[in-house]
């Protein structure tokens, strides 16, 4: 029994290894650790249960390797836990003041019956994500259905509106905006729109993105119910799972890539927000925020893990707004939509500098 525990203790920290990888590993040259970054939260908890109980236990060789892996994930814990203390708040009125929303709304469903929701709730949500200076959405717009488009400005108190040719998202706003660019490569839901705002502070470019998606989540409910691990059909549904994450997650990089170019080569300080489909820990994270000098808002004002998505795993956080360090982000606090399966994200920030 000693010796499976002992065994089972040193894969987990192997494996737990092997994930921290996954944020200085190309998914394009070796996709597998990608495929488990959104279980680092837990592998590392676990990790540090097993090197506290090595510790108590005073299996002082044995705990060498678990102590290494924690002190080798600093730098990925720094990025997915925010400790900070409360903040001054803004007033309404302060002239340096802006404020973002970013939302995945699903498709404007209704969770409970899959079908879209009615004028009365697009009225009630667009009320609770208004008086905001930009709301950038991603899943939210289809042609038989634009009424929603004009209901989200009037009830949301912004002015003006920018959607691209082709995708199925929006950026709504109270000041002016011009366009700038936008790519939808694989669908009309994931890609990206950038569009500048002329603001009292002078012009900010917004880069609303919505990286493409796992599609996963079916074929893992679906494996979930047959639960007959044992049967050939269902592991290459899981081999087929794994394979489709790692797929995305190449795919995401790329796209990653145009939109850290695309803030390289921007004359505005800029914003990026919207639905990452990754984790802190995954590759196309640290594309954006490592090798470009955008600022995490809810590391730099948050607490805790920040989940943004209901899905299986707890904690996870894929939803995000990134911005130039000429602010300084003050707040940031999760919304409910009242039917996505996202949390809306709210921050609040000033401008470092005019």
């Amino acid at each position: 029994m000693r010796a499976i525990f002992k065994w089972t203790g040193r894969f987990l920290t192997l494996v737990t290894a092997l994930v921290l990888l996954g944020g200085f590993v190309d998914p394009r040259n070796f996709w597998l650790p990608a495929v488990f970054g959104p279980g680092l939260p837990l592998l590392l908890f676990l990790t540090t249960a097993l090197l506290i109980y090595l510790a108590y236990r005073r299996k002082w060789k044995e705990a060498v390797f678990p102590l290494s892996v924690i002190l080798l994930a600093v730098p990925s814990w720094q990025k997915t836990i925010a400790f900070n203390s409360a903040k001054e708040a803004l007033a309404d009125d302060d002239v340096n003041r802006l404020g973002v929303i970013t939302a995945n709304l699903s498709s404007l469903k209704s969770p409970e019956d899959n079908y879209p929701i009615n004028e009365a709730a697009v009225i009630k949500l667009a009320k609770r994500l208004s008086d905001q200076d930009f709301l950038l959405v991603q899943e939210y717009s289809y042609p038989t259905t634009d009424w929603r488009s004009s209901k989200l400005k009037k009830f949301g108190r912004y002015d003006y509106l920018m959607k691209p040719k082709d995708g199925r998202m929006g950026i709504f706003s109270r000041y002016p905006l011009t366009y700038v660019s936008e790519d939808f490569p694989h669908n009309s839901v994931n890609g990206y729109l950038v569009a500048d705002a002329k603001t009292p502070h002078g012009t900010i470019r917004l880069i609303n993105v919505h990286f493409l998606s796992n599609r996963v989540t079916g074929l893992a409910n679906t494996i979930s119910k047959e639960g007959k691990l044992r049967d050939g059909g269902t592991w290459d549904k899981v081999k087929n799972m794994f394979g489709r994450y790692g797929r995305a997650s190449a795919l995401r990089c790329e796209q990653a890539e145009d939109v850290a170019r695309i803030v390289a080569q921007s004359p505005h300080p800029c914003i990026v927000a919207g639905d990452f489909n990754d984790v802190p820990a995954s590759y196309p994270y640290r594309i954006l925020v490592d090798q470009t000098e955008l600022q995490d808002s809810w590391i730099e004002a948050g607490v805790g893990l920040g989940r943004t998505f209901d899905g299986a795993l707890p904690g996870l956080r894929i939803d995000y707004v990134l911005t130039d360090p000429v602010f300084s982000v003050r707040s940031v606090k999760r919304e409910v939509s009242g039917h996505s399966d996202h949390h809306p994200l709210r921050v609040e920030m000033i401008m470092a500098r005019n």
